[in-house]
């Protein structure tokens, strides 16, 4: 067989030591590294839900979307009734509809039956103080009657006397029960709010409204007293809470004016004039509880999807710090 030669190895070939020096260190002036192409802009996460810091851990997450029962109070839908809410509520519906129907069909006989007995404490030195007592512990949810007491007061001691029992007794009452929630409930309250989205709607309404949404609230459907609480727990200032409670001491002598024409009717029979009476009293009471209610009602819609935001932004908080 023939011996193949091989060839001595040329100065053009590339040496050993060539295979591990890098290209970029033997050609200099050549960037064999261009720069890196910036990300697609539909991966980023929207701009109110990043932070500035660019830490994801804390807040740049994307928000929770709303739950159910955040969707129904979005499109102004209520969550739908158990069984046991369906039952409570034709409950205080009946007992509602009983009681006005018993005070109308025995009005005069309930008038005649408790005279005696406001006459008695109206001639006694002191025996205003009694309604006055009566309505301050009244005043306290979840007990209520404030307007039949006055309506006794109007039996009683007239219209002009009969008002200012009634509106001593509520002031007094209203500002004992503001301060005892405030002091005592307003933990509770917050509480409560983060769980019940129309009561953190309403929460945030008179804190933020002030006087003017505090004073549409107590004409409102809802139980003055109540609505004191509720003032007291989402920290509507004192000297917010008192000219509206002042001002709205005219819903009191409707009842005191209703409780004087009873009497009226008790001892004349009934007149033309006490018809027309207790008929404007009604339509105006009804008109003004109507535009107090369409006006939280509009109120409420406008903040609540900025507290349902401020829940799914929570609930994010939560998540990050888990």
């Amino acid at each position: 067989m023939a011996r193949v030669s091989i060839p001595p190895s040329s100065d053009n070939r590339m040496r050993d030591e060539d295979h591990y020096t890098p290209l970029a260190d033997r050609n200099p002036g050549v960037n064999y590294y261009p720069p890196v192409a910036p990300a697609p802009s539909y991966g980023k996460i929207p701009s109110n839900d990043t932070n500035p810091s660019g830490n994801i851990r804390r807040g740049g997450g994307r928000t929770p979307s709303p739950t159910p029962s955040e969707v129904l109070a979005l499109d102004g839908k209520s969550p739908p009734l158990t069984t046991t809410q369906r039952i409570v509520q034709a409950i205080i519906i009946s007992l509602i509809v009983a009681l006005v129907v018993l005070s109308i069909v025995f009005n005069n006989k309930i008038i005649k039956g408790l005279t005696p007995f406001t006459q008695k404490l109206h001639n006694l030195p002191a025996g205003w103080l009694v309604p006055v007592g009566m309505i301050f512990v009244l005043s306290f949810p979840p007990l209520f009657g404030q307007e039949f007491v006055a309506l006794l007061c109007g039996v009683g001691w007239g219209l002009g006397e009969g008002f200012g029992i009634v509106a001593f007794g509520t002031l007094l009452g209203e500002i004992g029960n503001y301060f005892v929630f405030k002091w005592c409930c307003t933990s509770v309250s917050r509480k409560y709010a983060k769980k019940n989205i129309d009561y953190a709607c309403l929460v945030r309404i008179l804190h933020d409204g002030g006087f003017k949404v505090a004073l549409a609230a107590r004409y409102s459907v809802i139980p003055p007293h109540l609505t004191t609480a509720v003032f007291a727990c989402s920290g509507l200032g004192f000297f917010a809470f008192l000219p509206a409670v002042i001002f709205s001491l005219p819903k009191q002598f409707a009842s005191v004016l209703l409780g004087y024409i009873f009497e009226q009717e008790a001892l004349h029979g009934k007149t033309r004039e006490d018809v027309i009476g207790q008929v404007a009293i009604s339509v105006i009471s009804a008109v003004i509880t109507v535009i107090a209610a369409r006006y939280t009602s509009a109120v409420t819609k406008k903040v609540k999807p900025q507290v349902i935001y401020e829940r799914r932004k929570a609930r994010q908080h939560a998540l990050e710090e888990a």
